[in-house]
């Protein structure tokens, strides 16, 4: 799923409009649509955070960090405190 999926997803989810995320976020209607719709694919980090917020999620959720591999462990890396 797509970061646009996942904001159309969770806009929806809450009952809001593109045009109240909008009002939410400051970010022009047609520029969520883009985003929404695959058609504008980049964001600056501030835009991404501002959507994040009026979604009530946070931004690794938004943008599917750890959705295709689960985050490396600190044992897997090396980086797990020594038994004593």
């Amino acid at each position: 799923m797509t970061f646009g999926q996942r904001m159309r997803q969770r806009r929806l989810q809450m009952g809001l409009s593109q045009g109240e995320l909008s009002r939410r976020t400051g970010i022009p209607t047609p520029r969520l649509s883009e985003f929404e719709n695959g058609v504008r694919p980049d964001m600056t980090l501030s835009t991404a955070l501002k959507l994040a917020r009026a979604l009530g999620m946070s931004l690794d959720a938004l943008a599917g960090t750890w959705e295709e591999e689960a985050p490396p462990s600190l044992a897997a890396e090396g980086l797990a405190p020594e038994p004593r």
